[in-house]
């Protein structure tokens, strides 16, 4: 048989999700004050973030850092002090698969942390935390895929146009974007003790062939002590510029996403020498950004072939996945919590501060929304009618947020709070504002049987056909092209012959078939 067909190679790959792990990280710190004094816990955050992950010995070996934020007193309890403190991880994990076959792997591991706890021993604060691990192992295959011959002229071919999306170059930076801000002098600050962080990624334009200039906003969140009677601490919201410039490892393209986190802040109040403002804060805040730049192609997939002539071949396929479209979005929506305190917590006088960690527990989608429910867990500093010295309350709400996002309940979502802030409705009651972030990254994938081989089969002389004729019944779940393929009849034939305006067939539908041989009437 002449060979009518040749090979194209396309890449193909197999996502595995990586199962979520639990691991622990402690760390600890000396306390400044003398091993007698009394010391209150107001309140212990923290953040962490994946520096690297490879694979060692069939292992994902993921390393990473956490940054651990604490308010406390010591002594004085009249006296808020801070605490951070830096610690490094490492956490083994298993790769979630072994196949050989694939060429090779890129892996992405994301942690998120579930709870921090502290207390004091021995004169050191103990630090712990209870993160999180998970994402994918994307492993790639180079396959040999079957592409018929414009002049094929005797094979039927089955083909289907394949819209697909590919990384083709990528790039990330890490710099310090240090600035300040006015402190307005109605908010009586006395100091500084921490601050939280949150980027968002707000133009991207290309300035060459290889890179990109990104261009946002970082909202901050800073904590102080006030000279306001009433009010000891407070918060500010502030929002400062930021641009990165990136290069790319690759080609640039029309397609380009970027997502920037924070992974450290630091910030300190000076007496400002502007006479319009008391105080101004420094902020020096580590930025990470990575860009990705995406191509689109378009191609068709021969997924079946079958003869007309007088030859036979046999075939071979097998699954190809193809990314439709990456995902990569940022969307905010504000959320409003009501605490109620416990019967036995002391009573509300006034509100100060409020900490929220957000941990997400279920995620689906309904029509265009991504539905997510979780629980927040909150940390509420408040004075109460019996002394100047704050109290925390700590508890955990459940909530939900609805986000309009191309994200499916499969991408990697994960939630961040800025600008919380609280209010006392009663004595037993307070109101938390806070404006609640979602990042979905992800890929929406998509599969198609792809020919892969065509040989001649070892009889490939066919009988002459004649002009049989039979009344053939569509059978479940068979297709038009089911049956001209049994056959070996053109579809456009069958369709032709049974007046047929569209090449769809129900079950139990008689079409006539002409032109078979002698042994097809017993197909």
């Amino acid at each position: 048989m002449e060979q009518q067909w040749q090979y194209v190679n396309r890449e193909t790959f197999q996502n595995y999700s990586i199962k979520p792990i639990q691991t622990v990280v402690e760390a600890d710190s000396a306390l400044s004050g003398g091993l007698r004094d009394e010391c209150k816990i107001y309140y212990c955050g923290a953040n962490a973030y994946i520096r690297s992950a490879e694979v060692l010995g069939g292992k994902i070996n993921a390393e990473g850092r956490i940054h651990f934020r604490v308010l406390y007193a010591q002594g004085d309890m009249k006296k808020i002090l801070p605490m951070e403190v830096d610690a490094d991880f490492s956490q083994y994990i298993m790769m979630p698969t072994d196949n050989d076959e694939y060429t090779q792997t890129s892996i992405s591991v994301k942690c998120s942390v579930l709870q921090t706890r502290a207390h004091v021993q021995n004169g050191r604060i103990q630090l712990r935390a209870i993160l999180q691990l998970n994402g994918y192992v994307r492993a790639m295959q180079n396959i040999s895929c079957v592409s018929i011959l414009p002049e094929a002229n005797h094979i039927q071919c089955l083909t289907e146009t394949i819209d697909s999306q590919r990384i083709c170059g990528e790039g990330e930076v890490q710099s310090m974007l240090k600035d300040e801000v006015d402190l307005s002098d109605l908010l009586q600050v006395q100091d500084t003790l921490l601050a939280d962080a949150h980027a968002v990624v707000e133009d991207i334009r290309t300035t060459s062939a290889n890179s990109v200039c990104v261009t946002g906003s970082v909202m901050i969140d800073a904590y102080h002590t006030s000279a306001m009677p009433q009010r000891p601490l407070i918060v500010s919201h502030h929002k400062i510029p930021y641009e990165q410039e990136i290069s790319f490892s690759g080609k640039s393209s029309s397609i380009i996403s970027a997502q920037t986190s924070v992974r450290d802040i630091a910030v300190v109040s000076t007496d400002s020498k502007d006479e319009m403002s008391e105080k101004h804060m420094r902020c020096e805040v580590l930025l990470h950004t990575h860009v990705k730049a995406v191509e689109e192609e378009r191609y068709a997939v021969l997924k079946d072939a079958y003869p007309v002539s007088e030859q036979i071949f046999t075939s071979s396929s097998q699954q190809v996945n193809y990314t439709q479209e990456f995902i990569e979005e940022e969307i905010a929506e504000s959320g409003r919590l009501t605490v109620n305190l416990s019967a036995n917590a002391p009573r509300i006088r006034q509100a100060l501060l409020t900490f929220l960690n957000p941990i997400l527990v279920r995620k689906r989608k309904t029509g265009s929304k991504l539905l997510t429910d979780g629980t927040m867990q909150i940390f509420v500093i408040y004075l109460t009618d019996s002394d100047d010295i704050p109290v925390t309350a700590e508890v955990e709400l459940p909530f939900s947020a609805a986000f309009s996002s191309k994200a499916v309940p499969d991408d990697h979502i994960s939630l961040s709070v800025s600008e919380a802030s609280v209010q006392s409705i009663t004595s037993e009651r307070m109101e938390i504002k806070y404006l609640l972030h979602m990042h979905a990254e992800g890929e929406h994938n998509y599969s198609a049987a792809t020919l892969t081989s065509i040989e001649a089969a070892a009889n490939s002389s066919l009988e002459q056909k004649h002009n049989g004729i039979i009344l053939r019944y569509v059978q479940q779940n068979e297709t038009l092209w089911d049956i001209g393929k049994q056959f070996r009849i053109p579809t456009e034939i069958i369709q032709n012959e049974n007046n047929l305006k569209e090449n769809q067939v129900l079950c139990g539908e008689a079409l006539v078939i002409c032109g078979i041989s002698q042994s097809q009437h017993h197909t």
